[in-house]
């Protein structure tokens, strides 16, 4: 119950359930799972090599004998190649042999099973020559030169910095404030949350990009300060970041909801245009500090963070280092060519965009082709289980980063998260990058 709900804290979706003298946590897990094991410890097999599954259906930390198992098996997001069922016998486990990749990529096995009248389902993707993908995303041939002068006009736009301390988030080892400055024009801000170490000196820096949606925040990263590194925590909606919690729910349901798909029809006018001249003018913030050690600044982030990371990172060759782990918007118009499509799934979840205008668009956009120009020391992390940002999309952008200092974290069965492990494992690493 405690690993459950320490991962729980990780992914930020702590539960709490009244009782009748106070509120306790809850253990949200399945009353039966589909235990899932592959023959290869590492999940990753040669294309059209034969994987033997190993299924098990627990209850009570107990396999149940002589049920009915229905699976399907096919490219990861796509339909299934396979359906069928198996009969688990009374040795409470069976082995299924299927057929692998016959191309580079992701296969995804599904598994579900009805059990007192009860659905449960559970899945497992497995690699296929993963360092094989390529990408269908194709590189604009002025890419780099249209961001490049988007670059260069927003830095003439002065930061105008606002500080306001916080001293109830502050403590003896470091400072908090909420910052602001301007971004791309004046009077556009960016919003975020600085924590400063107290020793005094320049330090290195970093910036942690956030996932999605629309958030409060509250309270500044004390981690970064133990190992003595200020940390500057951005909001990428223009927003205060400190007001009422309804504010920000409001704005989810309203207004900014579905905001990854505003203005799709024009890349001036496309919502990640200002959102990615925002991310790298954090880091023209962060040089602007005296002490912040300008040489010495790392970038990091999970999903729409890892893919602002990857975007800095190839916008501002300065930064140092990267940490982007399963970074979105790769391969954005996968589907349209048979394949797994990154988040937001712009061809798939929303209609009417399928059209050349709004395919152009989205090549200006695509993490891929900023993954093309990281030049940096960088450190790369996919699970392998991930259903939003797909590891068929991401590694398309892991395979096209010039061969250099990458490293990679594959946590197999992680899915759109990341166990403690590999969150102290990117703060280690970014550490001894920033030395």
């Amino acid at each position: 119950m405690r690993k459950t709900l320490f991962l729980l804290f990780v992914l930020g979706c702590l539960l709490f359930v009244p009782c009748s003298a106070s509120a306790q946590y809850r253990n949200t897990g399945n009353y039966v799972t589909i235990r899932l094991t592959p023959d290869r410890a590492d999940w990753t097999y040669r294309c059209k090599s034969d994987v033997r599954l190993e299924l098990q259906v627990i209850r009570h930390n107990v396999a149940i004998p002589n049920v009915t198992v229905g699976y399907t098996w096919g490219y990861e997001q796509r339909p299934a190649l396979t359906k069928d069922s198996l009969r688990i016998d009374k040795t409470g486990k069976t082995t299924l042999t299927l057929h692998g990749a016959d191309v580079p990529g992701f296969m995804t096995f599904t598994a579900n099973v009805r059990i007192d009248g009860e659905q449960y389902t559970n899945y497992i993707n497995l690699a296929f020559d993963p360092l094989r993908i390529q990408p269908t995303t194709t590189l604009p041939e002025d890419f780099m030169s249209w961001w490049q002068a988007e670059l260069k006009n927003a830095e003439q736009v002065p930061l105008m910095p606002v500080f306001k301390h916080e001293p109830g988030m502050s403590n003896g080892k470091a400072d908090v404030y909420m910052v602001h400055f301007q971004n791309h024009k004046a009077g556009s801000y960016i919003y975020g949350m600085l924590t400063v170490p107290k020793t005094p000196g320049k330090h290195a820096a970093v910036v942690e990009y956030p996932g999605a949606g629309i958030h409060k925040f509250q309270s500044g990263n004390m981690a970064w300060a133990d190992s003595d590194i200020v940390c500057l925590q951005i909001g990428i909606h223009g927003i205060p970041l400190d007001m009422e919690a309804e504010v920000y729910q409001n704005l989810t349901n309203g207004g900014m909801a579905n905001y990854a798909y505003l203005g799709l029809e024009h890349r001036d006018n496309y919502y990640y245009r200002r959102v990615f001249l925002g991310a790298a003018k954090a880091v023209d913030f962060l040089k602007s500090l005296d002490y912040v050690d300008s040489t010495r600044i790392g970038v990091y982030g999970g999903s729409q963070g890892g893919l602002l990371s990857l975007v800095v990172a190839a916008l501002k060759p300065e930064v140092r280092c990267v940490s982007a782990a399963y970074p979105a918007m790769c391969e954005t118009a996968g589907s349209r060519y048979e394949r797994a499509e990154g988040w937001p799934r712009l061809f798939v979840w929303r209609k009417g965009t399928d059209t050349p205008q709004i395919r152009d668009v989205v090549r200006y956009f695509d993490a891929v082709n900023f993954a093309r120009f990281v030049t940096q020391d960088i450190q790369f992390i996919q699970g392998y289980n991930d259903h939003v940002c797909m590891p068929t999309t991401t590694f398309s952008a892991y395979n096209v980063i010039p061969k250099g200092r990458k490293i990679l974290l594959t946590p197999y069965d992680c899915s759109h998260w990341l166990y403690p492990e590999q969150h102290a494992a990117r703060r280690q690493w970014m550490c001894r990058m920033l030395r």
